[in-house]
This record gives structure tokens, C-alpha cells and sequence, in this order.
């Protein structure tokens, strides 16, 4: 449960001084300093962490089309929202002002006085997780590519008295505050990933735009980049099977966690330092269990699409499996072209819907392996060989069912 509200009475904002409310907007380098200060943390974010009575923490939010700070503080099971003013160069709520938040919030803990109507005082500063890093502790150095949502990385993250490499995906535009909250649910359903064919996810930077992701460095790069550039002699059917192998264990992890990927393809498979397989992109996941829709398509890849979610947006563990045959047709065809090669997107739409095999195993396609893509390609998902049961049957080496 929780309330918003904001203590400056019936005073209004216009009475304050421009120079004020600019000041709301900036981004004071005290605040990064106060360790239980979590950015713009949504509100739900904040009430998921405030467990104990007078737990409490920073955040910066949108209010009335201005960047303000708010404290919310967990009262006998209820988290109160509390904008914070400044006027006259003071921070205020209630009586007591200070010349910086940190001074407001030690008041406040010494004194004992209320934060609020309700009586809720300020006991435990709850501090920011490890997985809120500051804008000021990565560094972004070469770019590596782009997509829709944004651009990745190479960069450098700073934690203590230490330094690695990482991935940084920088969110386009400014996230707007609900955009926000599905992001954060998302990312800490991400965060609980841990798997050796799954990008690990360090933790997201939000105490400012640009939204920032910090993700493990796959140095290797796109598996699509790296087959379509290596030649037959190079790249042996022996780690074409290794590239499969891989997929088949970290999307094996990824369903039962009941996690959707829906953008599952060779440009969203990476490489690691030893060229290990590794699932990334999540831009597009969601947690959950059964099945997800949406009617937003329009920017979706067809060619990688199933029959249900071409026709009514659907998106299951099963569709990933749909997906899932065409990355393997990507595998054993070496990425020398695109699904579907020849045909257009509406060309390849209506051969998936057909009811037709969408497409022959490659050349070369071990027949274990072309047994498992058949069995991604009913046009009925319930038909489909699940991930479970493919990895059952290449870890036995079995070459029939």
C-alpha cells in the first residue's frame, strides 16, 4: 500500500523562483553520495525494497512535467511518497530545511520528527542494491552496434577499487515513468539469470537519461557476424553442433524460468572469450507463465515469426521453439543469407502460415539436428518438441524419437 503527496499546502509552485525549480532539474553530485539515494527508481521499485517499518530511501521521479525528488518511507506497512521542495536555497517538507538533502534526511533521523502526517519517521536508509550503478562508474568506449532500442558498448564499469570490462546498452530516447516501471520489473527478472549460455546482466543505470544496461562483454560478437564472415575450414560441423548444443542449454535454462525471449536468431546469439554460445537481446522478454500477447508487430522480425503470432500476436514458450528452428537452419546454413532467402517478408508470411514445412535442413545439417528442427515447425505449438526434451535428446546423441 502507499501515498503520494507533496507538503508544500496549498502555496503555490508558481510563488517559488524559477532559479529554484531549475535547480530540481540538475542532478547535484552530494545526491550520487548519499548511499541510499536509488535514481529515478519507480514506485514500485522503491516499495519492493521497503520491507521493514521505517525503512526509507531517496528517489527521483516526474512530477507535474518537472524532475523532482521524493522520499518514500515504509509506516507500519504502508510506503509513503513524499516530495521534497526547494525554495530560497533550502530543501523542506515539513518544519524542518536544510541546505542539502543529506543535511534534510540527517535532521530528520536525529531529531526523531514526523516525515510525515501519518507520523512516519525516518529509521533505516535503505541503500541502493549493487545492481543500481551510477552513470559516473561506467565508462563507454567503442561502439559495437545498434538496434532499435539502442546502441551497445564496450565499456568499463567501476566497482570499488576495481575495474572490468562490460556491455553497455545505451536506451534511446527519454523513458517516460511507466515505461520505466515495466523496464525495472523486467530487468529484475533479468537479473536473476544465471546460466553459462545466458548474457549475464550486471545491473541498469537510472538516475539519469540515457537508461543504461550493463551487461557481460561477449567479445566474440554476433554468432551471425562470425559465421558469415568464417569459411567451411574454419568453422567445422563439429562447433556448428557446439553453436547448437549451446542454444539448445541456455534456452533450456531461459523456459524454465518461464521466460519469453521472442526475438530468438543468430544476431541475437553472442560469443564469449572461448567462443561458448550465449543467448542475449532481452529487449523483447517477458516473465510469466502461459502465453503473451501483443498486437504491436508492425517492427518484428517476420521471418523468424510463428504461425500463432503472425496471426493473433501470440508469444509462448512454444513460439521460441518456432524461432528456435530457425536459428538452427542459421546455424547449419552458416548464415550465408537471411531465412526464407529470395522471398520477401509477405512472401515468407504466407509460407508460414501455409501449414507447409517453411523450410529443408541445409546441406550438411547433421540429421540429429534436422530431426529437432522438424519438430520446431508444427503449425500447432502444442506439437512442438520443447526445449527440455531437445536437450534430453542431444545429450543422448539419439538419432530418432
Amino acid at each position: 500500500m502507499a501515498s503520494s503527496i507533496s507538503l508544500t499546502g496549498s502555496r503555490s509552485r508558481d510563488l517559488l523562483r524559477k532559479a529554484d525549480f531549475n535547480c530540481l532539474k540538475r542532478m547535484p553530485e552530494e545526491i550520487l553520495r548519499i548511499s541510499c539515494f536509488h535514481g529515478m527508481v519507480p514506485r514500485e521499485g522503491a516499495e519492493k525494497v521497503l520491507v521493514n517499518d521505517g525503512a526509507f530511501l531517496l528517489r527521483k521521479t516526474e512530477y507535474q512535467n518537472e524532475e523532482r525528488f521524493v522520499l518514500s518511507v515504509n509506516y507500519h506497512g504502508y510506503v509513503h511518497h513524499i516530495i521534497i521542495d526547494y525554495s530560497a536555497g533550502k530543501w523542506h517538507f515539513t518544519g524542518g530545511r536544510a541546505g542539502s538533502l543529506q543535511e534534510l534526511i540527517r535532521y530528520y533521523m536525529s531529531t526523531g520528527e514526523p516525515v510525515h502526517q501519518s507520523g512516519a519517521v525516518l529509521l533505516y536508509p535503505t541503500p541502493r542494491p549493487s545492481y543500481y550503478i551510477l552513470h559516473e562508474d561506467v565508462e563507454v568506449n567503442k561502439k559495437l552496434g545498434g538496434g532499435q532500442f539502442g546502441d551497445i558498448y564496450v565499456g568499463t564499469l567501476r566497482c570499488s577499487e576495481h575495474k572490468f570490462e562490460c556491455a553497455v546498452k545505451k536506451l534511446k530516447g527519454k523513458m517516460q515513468k511507466q515505461r520505466r516501471a515495466d523496464f525495472m520489473k523486467e530487468a529484475l527478472t533479468m537479473l536473476e539469470l544465471d546460466h553459462p549460455n545466458v548474457i549475464k546482466l550486471y545491473g541498469v543505470a537510472i538516475e539519469q537519461d540515457p537508461t543504461m544496461i550493463i551487461m557481460e562483454l561477449a567479445p566474440g560478437g554476433s554468432l551471425r557476424d562470425f559465421l558469415a564472415k568464417k569459411s567451411e575450414k574454419d568453422v567445422p560441423t563439429s562447433v556448428l553442433i557446439d553453436f547448437a548444443n549451446g542454444a539448445i542449454c541456455g534456452m533450456c535454462y531461459l523456459s524454465s524460468r518461464k521466460i519469453i525471449h521472442r526475438d530468438i536468431a543468430a544476431r541475437n546469439c553472442l560469443l564469449g572469450y572461448k567462443n561458448e554460445l550465449k543467448i542475449g537481446d532481452f529487449g523483447l522478454s517477458v516473465a510469466g507463465e502461459g502465453k503473451y500477447r501483443s498486437q504491436k508487430l508492425e517492427s518484428l522480425p517476420v521471418k523468424w515469426l510463428a504461425p500463432e503470432t503472425l496471426r493473433n500476436g501470440e508469444f509462448s514458450t512454444k513460439s521460441d521453439v518456432w524461432s528456435f528452428g530457425i536459428l538452427l537452419w542459421e546455424i547449419f546454413s552458416r548464415c550465408r543469407s537471411e531465412p526464407f532467402p529470395r522471398l520477401t517478408k509477405e512472401e515468407a508470411k504466407h509460407v508460414i502460415l501455409s501449414g507447409e514445412r517453411p523450410m529443408n535442413a541445409p546441406n550438411g545439417m547433421p540429421q540429429l539436428y534436422a530431426g529437432v528442427m522438424e519438430r520446431c515447425f508444427s503449425q500447432h505449438p502444442s506439437s512442438r518438441m520443447g526445449f527440455d526434451a531437445m536437450y534430453r535428446v542431444v545429450q543422448m546423441g539419439a538419432s530418432r524419437w
